[in-house]
């Protein structure tokens, strides 16, 4: 009778070593798949940053030199009226 019962035992114990490793296998799977997704955000978040950098440059380059007045300080361009683009 208790052999009977340590055979059901490894039996038991074979299929739960199974089953553990199948689940295993799935979140490796799972890990895999969302570090692919942080990379690809990643790499995103890097392109995003560098067209902002692009965009103020381009703005930067757009407002042109701060106006002078002659014998005084430099003017924050904020504060000069713009002219409509034509």
């Amino acid at each position: 009778m208790i052999q009977i019962l340590l055979r059901l035992l490894a039996k038991l114990a074979a299929v739960i070593e199974a089953a553990a490793e199948r689940e295993q296998k799935k979140c490796e799977q799972a890990l895999k798949e969302a570090a692919a997704l942080v990379s690809k955000a990643n790499s995103h978040r890097n392109a995003t940053r560098q067209g902002r950098q692009v965009a103020a440059a381009l703005k930067e380059v757009v407002r042109g030199p701060a106006p002078v007045i002659p014998g005084g300080a430099e003017v924050d361009p904020s504060t000069v009226p713009q002219q409509p683009a034509q």
